[in-house]
């Protein structure tokens, strides 16, 4: 396994660094410390630094346990980047923030730039052999590539893994996460750092996830068993209705069940036969409507016969030629004689009227003959549209007296019968009942089978952890002369104590157990504060070691807020010791913990550690600006110190 050396970071346009639109650090070996007082982002440059090389930032509070695996930690960060920047960059800086990290990883030089809202892909991308040889395409996704090489130079099977060792090996941030006192965690870093190879760590990570996950599965499906249970043995214990007192009941159910259908059969032709005789009678009264009618229109016919009014004659042929002989002769002569026209205009006339009154009279005739024949018609349809009513009306006066005879019939036989029909839920109840165990009993065997089938797969899973688990036990055990005495003298050197740390099952799984002065320390309450802080980086310190012998990083939020003074120089002295054995340390110290950066500066000099004032970085607030030459004095204590070393 190989790990990154990080040589240059470039941060542009980020917000909350006010005075630095673009700062540019050049990582030395050794320390590079980022010195300010609380609040100028100290803790915000850690997290940039891990997501210039992840493209993620991690969730502070959580849990890998729930998580259960690298790939399910890798999604579950994947978008909390943009949560966590939104609050530190402006608006009007959005698009333009980026930062660049250039590392050294294997034989290969990486530079990489990275926009703070889209990890998804990369902005630039280059990856240099020692020749200066660019060995990337430009026709692929430029951040696919970056993971495969990666990958491939860091000699890991997945860039999760790299998300993972970033998370809980290579940073000491805000969030305190703690090796030693999370198991599920520290067996994720032990097969990572003392298995024969990553493959065997990205099997062995995949195999604990569906161990877990079938344990799981067994757990939901026992819970599930003994609910059913309870539930199968509630019903027993209730007690159903014999299969004799059903067969009672159903029989007695059944004969009234016949009896009211045919009650309501018969109320049903009631009302059918209740609309019929409606129906008739409407149709009855409609006809002596329309008898009434005719007789009167009958009445006007037949009085018409001897009245000549409505006779009109002038437009007849003969008075009309007779009037115009008049009109022309006296047209020619007024004073001429037209007696003899004006007699034969009146003969005309008479002879009009004559003939147009008997036309009359043969026309109202006939229709007093038509409308005598339509009234019989009439009458002979209305009697028998009677008679059918009639008859309709004695079929519902039968069929009532049918319904009442069937209602005594159910009374009677509901008197007789009250105790067992009394009973008809019961019959109900003991069916569903027995619907319901029988459901009940298919249900346990099915997640019985489920269960055994889940604890088979659980099975199979441990079996094959069992060499991988092996085989790291193996690996530890051979580095053990080594790697156990790294850590004793870094933890002892903060801690002052006799250390040790052992190889034990915990909760099933292999974690690393610490001891102090004989005792075991499993629960973190069992040591202070500070104890549980640099104990947790004494590990990741010896664990870098064990694996990595020079070029590598770690990242530190200094957890200086938890020291008491006198560790402060401890802690120093720790973190120089791990320096001066070419490894880097990236870490943020709040200036005013004076004897942990004077410790640190006095034991590694200029050559080894450069502090970076994050003081001009951002506005101060006024308490800081009251401040000011303090700070600079405590700057200028720590600069005299690495100069001091140096003479």
């Amino acid at each position: 396994m190989k790990l990154p050396k990080i040589n240059r970071i470039i941060i542009e346009n980020f917000s909350l660094y006010k005075l630095k639109r673009k700062i540019e650090i050049d990582m030395q070996d050794g320390v590079m410390c980022l010195a300010g007082a609380n609040g100028l982002g100290k803790s915000t440059f850690i997290s940039i630094v891990s997501y210039a090389m992840t493209g993620v930032v991690v969730p502070p509070d959580i849990d890998f346990k729930s998580l259960n695996s690298m790939t399910e930690l890798f999604k579950k960060a994947s978008n909390f980047a943009d949560s966590f920047f939104e609050g530190r960059i402006d608006e009007r800086d959005r698009m333009q923030a980026q930062v660049t990290v250039e590392f050294v990883l294997g034989h290969y030089l990486y530079t990489i730039t990275r926009e703070f809202f889209s990890s998804a892909d990369l902005l630039k991308f280059s990856r240099k052999d020692y020749e200066g040889n660019e060995t990337i395409s430009e026709n692929q996704s430029l951040f696919e590539q970056y993971t495969n090489y990666f990958v491939q130079d860091s000699e890991l099977s997945s860039f999760e893994q790299f998300i993972f060792m970033q998370t809980y090996v290579l940073t000491f941030d805000e969030s305190k996460k703690l090796l030693f006192w999370d198991v599920d965690v520290m067996n994720r870093v032990m097969y990572l750092f003392f298995s024969i190879d990553a493959g065997s760590a990205q099997r062995a990570d995949t195999l604990r996830k569906n161990i877990k996950r079938f344990e799981s599965n067994m757990r939901n499906i026992q819970w599930e068993i003994s609910k059913v249970e309870k539930r199968l043995g509630k019903l027993n214990s209730n007690g159903v209705v014999t299969e004799q007192e059903m067969n009672e009941i159903e029989a007695a159910c059944n004969e009234i069940e016949t009896i009211e259908k045919e009650r309501n059969n018969k109320k049903r032709l009631l009302e059918e036969t209740i609309a019929k005789c409606n129906e008739a009678k409407l149709r009855v009264d409609d006809n002596a409507l329309k008898q009434s009618e005719a007789k009167n229109q009958y009445e006007q016919q037949f009085a018409s016969l001897y009245t000549s009014s409505g006779i009109s004659v002038e437009n007849d042929e003969k008075i009309q030629y007779s009037l115009k002989q008049i009109i022309l002769q006296l047209t020619e002569n007024e004073e001429a004689d037209i007696s003899e026209q004006v007699t034969n205009l009146r003969l005309s006339i008479v002879g009009a009227i004559k003939q147009k009154r008997v036309e009359n009279d043969q026309a109202t005739l006939d229709k007093v003959k038509e409308t005598d024949e339509y009234i019989k018609q009439l009458k002979e349809q209305g009697k028998a549209f009677y008679e059918t009513y009639a008859r309709l009306l004695t079929e519902q006066k039968s069929i009532k007296e049918e319904i009442e005879q069937i209602s005594l019939r159910i009374a009677n036989f509901t008197n007789e019968n009250e105790t067992i029909l009394s009973k008809k839920s019961a019959i109900q109840q003991g069916r569903q009942v027995q619907k319901e165990i029988e459901a009940l009993r298919l249900n346990i065997e099915q997640l019985r089978k489920e269960k055994e089938e889940a604890e088979n797969n659980r099975n199979k899973s441990q079996e094959e952890l069992k060499p991988l688990d092996e085989a790291m036990r193996q690996r530890f055990a051979s580095v053990a002369e080594t790697f156990i005495p790294t850590f004793q003298n870094y933890a002892k050197s903060f801690i002052g104590l006799d250390i040790d740390v052992d190889l034990r099952n915990v909760n099933g799984l292999a974690s690393l157990v610490v001891n102090v002065n004989g005792s075991d320390r499993r629960l973190r309450y069992q040591l202070s504060e500070s104890q549980q802080y640099f104990l947790d980086i004494a590990l990741r310190f010896s664990l870098i070691e064990n694996a990595i012998k020079d070029r590598a990083y770690m990242l530190i939020d200094t957890p200086e807020g938890s020291l008491d003074v006198a560790y402060e120089s401890r802690a120093g002295k720790m973190f120089a010791d791990f320096v001066a054995k070419g490894y880097s340390v990236i870490m943020t110290a709040n200036i005013n913990t004076s004897q942990l950066l004077l410790k640190l500066a006095e034991l590694c000099g200029e050559r080894r550690m450069k502090i970076e004032r994050m003081t001009e970085w951002t506005m101060l607030t006024q308490v800081q600006q009251e401040e000011q030459d303090v700070i600079e004095e405590a700057y200028d204590k720590i600069e005299e110190k690495l100069k001091t070393q140096n003479a």
